[in-house]
């Protein structure tokens, strides 16, 4: 299960899980390349999770809660700021609040 959504013109998913893992990490899909990219990121990064929340507002990604690999519940704030014109440049975690 992935939660995406379109941030400028790549479309970009953070975190989900499959059949063996929970995620984390960022990734964004170029449809003028048909590529997707990983996207670094450095700081206090969010716990992995899925069934979360996500929206874009000027130039950084807010995540809200979820559920972890162990089905509990999360209530926490994660923010990360797009830095550069390109979604393929760094990520920047700013901020988690207490679950």
């Amino acid at each position: 299960m992935l939660n995406n959504l379109f941030f400028l013109d790549p479309f970009c998913s953070f975190g989900g899980a499959d059949d063996h893992y929970y995620y984390n990490d960022i990734w964004c899909f170029d449809p003028q390349t048909a590529r997707w990219d990983a996207i670094p990121a450095y700081g206090n990064l969010p716990a992995s999770r899925q069934g979360h929340t996500a929206c874009v507002i000027d130039n950084t990604m807010y995540i809200y809660g979820g559920m972890n690999f162990e089905d509990q519940l999360l209530g926490d704030l994660c923010a990360f700021k797009f830095t550069g014109n390109e979604h393929k440049e760094q990520v920047q975690w700013l901020r988690q609040s207490r679950t």
